[in-house]
């Protein structure tokens, strides 16, 4: 996913918007972050894409950071402490964010912290992991308020592969 959460960044910045990313789940220091900034994070939009892996005040720093950045995305909500519940609370408390949520799934496939915001996002991207190469994983829209739903894009070449 976090790569996936890169491309989006990357793209979001292209059309000149400001993004803001919290690195909870690995650090936005590790050498993972580093080499996703690298490969997925074009030099022009690195200014416009900040990255953090602290989060002092809780809710208080995202809703902070909604009200000066386009694009919030979290990696992984699980490792913010809060309930789930708060991710709708941020949305509507900041209607004209974006926001992209990694939510972790058990090994029964359901979310850590329950279902909520399956109903609550607007777009549900499910990350499925076809092989250990992970050049055949893919991203599926599984709910999408706003348009198709079924679309598949392979996280490591960048294309769209299917459309249903």
């Amino acid at each position: 996913m976090t790569r996936i959460s890169n491309q989006l960044a990357d793209a979001f910045a292209d059309i000149s918007n400001r993004i803001a990313i919290f690195s909870l789940e690995i650090g936005s220091r590790s050498d993972l972050i580093t080499r996703m900034k690298e490969e997925y994070l074009q030099a022009k939009n690195q200014h416009q894409i900040f990255i953090t892996d602290q989060l002092p005040d809780g809710y208080n720093t995202i809703s902070n950071a909604a009200k000066n950045f386009d694009v919030i995305i979290i990696d992984s909500w699980n490792k913010t402490g809060l309930p789930s519940q708060d991710f709708d609370r941020l949305r509507k408390q900041h209607p004209n964010t974006i926001f992209i949520v990694i939510f972790q799934r058990t090994t029964q496939k359901t979310i850590r912290g329950g279902t909520a915001p399956l109903f609550d996002a607007g777009i549900n991207i499910e990350i499925i992991k076809a092989d250990d190469t992970f050049k055949n994983n893919y991203a599926i829209t599984s709910k999408n308020r706003y348009g198709v739903t079924g679309i598949r894009y392979n996280i490591f070449t960048k294309n769209i592969i299917e459309v249903f």
